[in-house]
This record gives C-alpha cells, sequence and structure tokens, in this order.
C-alpha cells in the first residue's frame, strides 16, 4: 500500500544539513496510511535510548543515509531529498509548516513520587523491587486515576476534547492504587495533589535501603479518544517504559562506584522533559541520577552523561541544552521552563524587563553590519530591588546583567549575586579588604573578572582602550567577540560602567555605533521611559551618556570585560 509521507520543515532543513556521510533517525507517528516525520537525531546510534525517550506514540520511522529495514529511508543530496518506502518505492513527501501532531492532540501528563525500599539482608534487589512495583502498577488492572479538574475517578467515558484540552492546555491524570488489591514488595508512591495510600506488605525490622524515583511521563493523546482509553493505551504503558529505564539506571549505578546515593544508599531517579533546539515539534524525556532539580553541583556531575545524549540527538556540545534548568514542568493549563533550581538571594526579589534592546530603531550606521548579544539576559539598574546604590553600584550591576546572560543561558542555575557577596567574594579572594564589605566602594571591570571566574568558573578576555576617543578603534575586536561569543562586555572606565550589548560596523568605512545598556536608571521598570530616556541605545562616538557627560571620555584610560562563553554542555 502506498503510503503518504509529511515532513516538518524543521526536519527537511536538518536532513538537509547533513553531509553525504553522516545518518540520522526520522522520528514521527503513524497515522492511518500517513508517515509524519517531526524531527531527526543526527546519528544512528544508541536507538535503543533514543526510543526510550520520546513520548507515545512518536517513534524511530525511518532513517537518513544507511537504510533500516522496514523503515522510511531518506537520502539527501543537500537542497534535494529522497525518500524512499520500505519496498523500494519513491514517493515525494509533503512539506509542512506547522505540526500535524498540534492538530487535535492533547498532551497528557502524569507523575508520581515512588519510594523504593529494599531490606539489607533480603535476597531480592533493587531492580526486583521495581520491576515488582511496574507489574502492580502497570499491568494488574490495579491502578486507578483521577484527572485534574474532577472530584471523583472518571467512569472514562469522557473524551479529551470534551474536557476542554488541547495540545496547549495540557490534561494532568493523577494515579492511585486501588486500597486491598494487588500485592508484592515494599511499595509506596504518591502524588502531588493526593494523599495516596501506601503498602507495606513485608514487615521489615531490619535496616533497608532506599530512594526516591520522581516518575513523570508525557503522551500526546488523540483528542477522539476517552480518558480511560488514553490511561490504558498511553499512561500506562508510557510507566513501565519509564520504570524500565530506572531499572537499568539502577543496574549501571550498583555496577559504578556513585557519589550520588541517596541517605538510603541507592541512587535516587528524576525524569525531565526537554524541547531543544531541533526538536521543536515535540519533548524529549531524560532519567537522570538525581534526587531534586536544585542542586548546582549536580549538573557538573551530569556533564558526561549530557555529552552522550547530545551526541546521539546531533545537538552542539558547545552550549548547556540538557542542563535540569533547561526542563519543562507541567502544571495543569500550561508548561514553564524549570524554576525549581534557582535560588533566592538579594537580586532575585523582582522579576526583570528581559532582552530590553530588542525594540529599538537603527542605529545610523550607514551599509554597517549589527554584532549583537545572543541569548537573553536581565536589566540591572541602580535601586532596584529596594537597595540605594546610586552613585556607586554601576559596576555591580553591570556584573549582576553579566551573570544573568549565563543563568537565562543554562549555564548556571545561581541567581546573580547581590552587592554584598561581590564584596565578600573579593575579600575572600584578597583582592579586598574585610572592610570592604558593606561599604559604597567602586568596582571596576578586573574585579568583575574576578567574580565571574569564583562563582561561575567563567573566563574574560579584556580589551583595552588608551582613551575613550579611541573606542571605534576596537570596533572590529568588537564584532568579533559578539560573533564568536554572544556574551554581553562590561565596560569600566571614566568614572561610569555600562554594559555594551552590541556594535553596528562599517568595515569599509569604519563608522560603527555602541550599544549601551545603562545601569544609572533609577526609575521603574518601564521599557518606554527606559527607551526615550536613551537607557539602552546605539551611541556613537561624542554622544552623550543617558545620565550626562561624555560617554567615552577622552583621555580617560577603559577596560572592556568580554566573558568566555564555556564549552561545555
Amino acid at each position: 500500500m502506498t503510503r503518504s509521507i509529511k515532513v516538518l520543515g524543521e526536519a527537511q532543513t536538518t536532513i538537509q544539513k547533513l553531509g553525504p556521510n553522516q545518518c540520522g533517525s526520522l522520528i514521527g507517528y503513524e497515522d492511518g496510511n500517513d508517515v509524519i516525520v517531526l524531527s531527526v537525531a543526527a546519528s544512528e546510534r544508541d536507538q535503543g535510548d533514543l526510543s526510550s525517550s520520546l513520548p507515545l506514540p512518536l517513534k524511530i520511522v525511518g532513517s537518513v543515509g544507511s537504510s533500516t529495514s522496514g523503515l522510511l529511508h531518506a537520502t539527501s543530496t543537500g537542497s534535494t531529498v529522497q525518500y524512499s518506502t520500505p519496498d523500494g518505492s519513491t514517493v515525494s513527501p509533503q512539506i509542512v509548516k506547522d505540526s500535524p501532531l498540534k492538530q487535535g492532540h492533547v498532551i497528557v501528563h502524569c507523575a508520581l513520587d515512588y519510594t523504593l525500599e529494599v531490606p539489607a539482608n533480603s535476597n531480592s534487589t533493587a531492580e526486583d523491587v521495581l520491576s515488582s512495583f511496574e507489574e502492580s502498577m502497570c499491568h494488574s488492572g490495579d491502578t486507578a486515576f483521577i484527572v485534574d479538574g474532577t472530584s471523583k475517578t472518571l467512569a472514562g467515558n469522557q473524551s479529551l476534547k470534551s474536557l476542554g484540552r488541547s495540545w496547549n492546555a495540557p490534561l494532568t491524570f493523577q494515579a492511585m492504587s486501588r486500597p486491598g488489591r494487588g500485592g508484592g514488595s515494599s511499595t509506596s508512591f504518591s502524588s502531588k495533589s493526593l494523599i495516596a495510600p501506601s503498602a507495606f506488605i513485608q514487615p521489615c525490622a531490619e535496616k533497608i535501603q532506599w530512594s526516591t524515583i520522581h516518575l513523570d511521563v508525557i503522551c500526546y493523546v488523540p483528542a477522539s479518544l476517552t480518558a480511560a482509553e488514553a490511561a490504558q493505551k498511553f499512561i500506562l504503558p508510557a510507566l513501565a517504559t519509564q520504570l524500565q529505564i530506572c531499572r537499568k539506571e539502577l543496574t549501571s549505578a550498583a555496577t559504578a562506584t556513585s557519589n550520588r546515593a541517596s541517605p538510603g544508599g541507592l541512587v535516587p531517579l528524576r525524569a525531565l522533559h526537554f524541547s531543544p533546539p531541533g526538536f521543536s515539534a515535540h519533548h524529549l524525556t531524560l532519567v537522570y541520577p538525581l534526587a531534586c532539580p536544585c542542586i548546582e553541583a549536580d549538573e557538573s556531575a551530569l556533564q558526561s552523561r549530557r555529552a552522550a545524549v547530545h551526541a546521539m540527538l546531533g545537538l552542539p556540545t558547545d552550549r548547556p541544552l540538557l542542563r535540569v534548568a533547561n526542563s519543562i514542568s507541567f502544571s495543569n493549563t500550561t508548561t514553564t521552563t524549570n524554576k525549581e533550581n534557582v535560588n533566592t538571594s538579594v537580586s532575585s526579589k523582582q522579576a526583570r524587563l528581559q532582552n530590553v534592546h530588542l525594540s529599538l530603531p537603527g542605529s545610523g550606521v550607514k551599509g554597517g553590519t549589527q554584532h549583537l548579544v545572543r541569548g537573553t539576559y536581565d536589566y540591572y539598574h541602580y535601586m532596584q530591588d529596594k537597595f540605594d546604590d546610586s552613585g556607586w553600584g554601576c559596576a555591580y550591576r553591570s556584573l549582576q546583567t553579566l551573570c544573568s546572560w549565563f543563568q537565562r543561558q543554562h549555564y548556571t542555575s545561581r541567581t546573580p549575586p547581590g552587592h554584598r557577596e561581590i564584596q565578600s567574594i573579593l575579600a575572600a579572594l584578597g583582592d579586598k579588604p574585610a572592610e570592604f564589605i558593606g561599604s559604597k566602594q567602586w568596582i571596576g571591570a578586573i574585579e568583575l573578572g574576578f567574580v565571574l571566574d569564583t562563582l561561575l568558573g567563567v573566563s574574560c578576555k579584556v580589551i583595552t582602550v588608551a582613551s575613550g576617543d579611541e573606542m571605534p578603534s576596537k570596533a572590529r575586536e568588537i564584532a568579533a567577540h559578539f560573533d564568536t561569543q554572544g556574551t554581553p562586555i562590561m565596560i569600566g572606565g571614566g568614572v561610569l560602567a555600562y554594559t555594551l550589548l552590541g556594535i553596528d560596523y562599517n568595515a569599509e568605512t569604519g563608522d560603527c555605533a555602541f550599544l549601551i545598556l545603562d545601569p544609572h536608571f533609577t526609575g521603574a521598570d518601564e521599557i518606554g521611559k527606559i527607551t526615550s530616556g536613551q537607557w539602552v541605545a546605539w551611541k556613537k562616538l561624542g554622544d552623550k551618556a543617558a545620565a550626562g557627560g561624555e560617554l567615552f571620555v577622552p583621555g580617560a584610560f577603559y577596560n572592556l570585560l568580554c566573558p568566555q562563553r564555556p564549552n561545555t554542555v
């Protein structure tokens, strides 16, 4: 039977970018006689791990490069892609702009915490206990679900569409065991919104090993199905697959030295959802040996694992895309980037304006090329958090903006430091005396570099300018920084500090304009006031600073602190 092929434009572009000797896996699903391709993992290795990370009903539907028996095959010649079916027939695909998955499917979500308990002197292993739990949870018929927005267990005859759910309004299933049914080893699981029953079948007077496993699955369910069908055909199989992954993780942990065990002696596990570049049409679910998504050290310990997944998916290897901070949390009605890992600090008490330069008009440089900060940053300035640093805290605020960039790009889960923390770091390094802490003393670009290195492990390069009127002579070097690193620059010198967000530069004429973010603003965070007052603006040599006076003072020495983007996942 001839099959119809639909390929999402994003996936088609990925295939076209693959080299002649590169291979990949086509990810999608089948809908009747249609095969829908949503994304491409630019590597054919570890297909088992790839398959287990895909929400149902997604699977590997084909390959790029080398042919896989029984599956769709794509061959790229750069500008064109040829598709052939398993019987060798060539088929012309329909390239679609929007994901067909989002039309008529509902995201269904289910999460629960399971306490794994194993008597120390028992013949059962952690894998045995988890296998028993999988049987009772997923295969025995003894698990009931409550759907958010209902006060009782669903009869199962309501379609998801009738519940008012869609792709943008996820539906949460809460699992609970039926009291008095089933059996097996000591098990306990709970939902955040319910007090689920716990069953302790085997009394354990002796010492036990234990750990917490956070299960979290999402599925893409046709809106025409009933809630009961969604539970039986999607949620329970997805939970079973995730429990099998957890058993594999426990086996790996048992054969390797691990410092990630919980106080109970067993490795904690947590499932997290991601949507990295190239996979915008669907999510990926990974299980990490992680007790809770709030420990900075865990990100570093998981680096080798993330690197392997980056390679499996064909993701860039120079930026974090699968850290805990990149994960997506599901609520009853929305999805959000995981924020549980954000620590409280003096500088995080209020929401910040982000990327305030985006609404600006052109710079006025004729024939110039703009080289800009890449990614998201927060605008920090005087008087925020009801803290009066007017007249002395501009460099501190610029540092906070720089730190926010690294946080927003998920290189760290730390929030930007407060003034006192910055001063304490410099005093601890011996750069400043103890009485510096709590003072109103200025700091400069070099001190900012010390703090970035100590707090985030970020190295910096420094561009020196002997006189403010020589700033345009560094235009080419500044442009190269934004092209290769993309981080905001701190400008220190004269009597004022600024943050540099970009440069518009005509290499032939030498004309240039600097995109200045000024931390001296003392008003409320209103974008209209900030742009109209030129607190963020394109500035040329000779222009005035928003706070008054020369922007770059002739005869004054300047340091441009250029943070280097960490080459890490």
